[in-house]
């Protein structure tokens, strides 16, 4: 599966737990890990640890990941910044692209706090991109100067190794 294959397989997941993030040990790489998720057909209680809130929501449908879903790694080269935020708390950017969990920002908050924050623009040769992976509770936010790599398989055969670089 290409490397557009694989952004379209991503973003046609209806949601996305993100599992791990990692920095490679002698260069400037960030390494995402996620997996897709759905919501389960059937109906359970909702347990939220409250038993008056749960009494309140009462019954949903559970959202889970399974060994026969996708895993996708998304690699981020030569980062220059990131951040990693609640989704419960995220204010989401004008004119955003809600259809995508990887979504790209011309004009962000982000890349203003990255502009301000950093030297980089003073050094480097090329733009600074701002990416984000929206996921189920977490907003993964990368300034970087490539586009990521995604690779995809299944849940089943993702047990990678730590960063080998």
């Amino acid at each position: 599966m290409g490397s557009d294959d694989n952004l379209s397989a991503l973003n046609s997941c209806p949601y996305i737990f993100l599992v791990s993030h990692e920095e490679a040990p002698d260069c400037l790489d960030l390494r995402i890990v996620v997996q897709e998720a759905r919501a389960e057909k059937e109906l359970s209680p909702i347990k939220t640890g409250d038993a008056k809130i749960d009494k309140v929501l009462g019954r949903g449908h559970a959202i889970t990941s399974e060994p026969n879903f996708r895993t996708f790694t998304i690699t981020f080269e030569n980062y220059v910044g990131f951040s990693i935020r609640s989704e419960s708390y995220v204010e989401p950017e004008p004119e955003e692209d809600f259809s995508r969990k990887l979504r790209s920002h011309s004009r962000s908050a982000f890349l203003d706090f990255i502009q301000k924050s950093t030297f980089a623009d003073q050094v480097l040769d090329e733009p600074i991109l701002h990416y984000s992976v929206v996921c189920l509770d977490h907003v993964i936010d990368v300034a970087c100067t490539a586009l990521p790599i995604i690779e995809c398989q299944s849940i089943a055969e993702s047990q990678r190794a730590p960063w080998s670089g």
